[in-house]
């Protein structure tokens, strides 16, 4: 799943429950997984070199393919922060501290699987491999479908992290 809506939902995790920064980190990191294990659609990482025996040896080339995956994943990053920001900021139950660490921690299982498949710090090996568990069948999901799920995902967490104005 691409890192916009996992930073979505991290928020509002945070802000539907006020969770203070660090529950907030934890809430959004566990959420990643759950979001992951749903039908989604990822972006290709040109960079990426796919190992079909063993995934969890599969690289990121570093290269000009990498420089264009950095843009696409910061654009990404940039839009998730800024719609955790844009829905939560200001008028939920938690800090907007607890509320962007939600953020951070629903795109930080990505992070860590780069740092895992460049450095091979075996304590991180768990990320990648729970992440490839969690994600199931390779299966592609094309439109509507993809579209679909991602603003069901987004108008849900939406909610989630405002609910207190519905009923207030």
């Amino acid at each position: 799943m691409i890192l916009t809506p996992h930073a979505v939902v991290g928020a509002a995790l945070a802000s539907g429950f006020g969770f203070s920064p660090g529950i907030a980190l934890v809430a959004g990191f566990a959420s990643h997984f759950v979001l992951d294990s749903l039908p989604h659609w990822d972006y290709k990482l040109l960079s990426h070199h796919k190992d079909k025996i063993n995934p969890i040896n599969d690289d990121i080339i570093i290269n000009r393919k990498f420089l264009v995956d950095l843009v696409k994943l910061g654009l990404d990053f940039v839009a998730g922060i800024s719609l955790a920001w844009l829905f939560f900021a200001n008028h939920g139950l938690a800090s907007n501290w607890a509320i962007m660490a939600g953020a951070l921690g629903g795109v930080l299982p990505d992070f860590l699987q780069f740092v895992y498949i460049k450095t091979r710090i075996k304590s991180l090996g768990w990320v990648r491999r729970w992440h490839i568990y969690v994600h199931g069948s390779e299966l592609e999901f094309r439109f509507p479908t993809t579209p679909l799920i991602f603003f069901l995902i987004l108008f849900s967490a939406l909610i989630l992290g405002n609910w207190f104005f519905f009923i207030g």
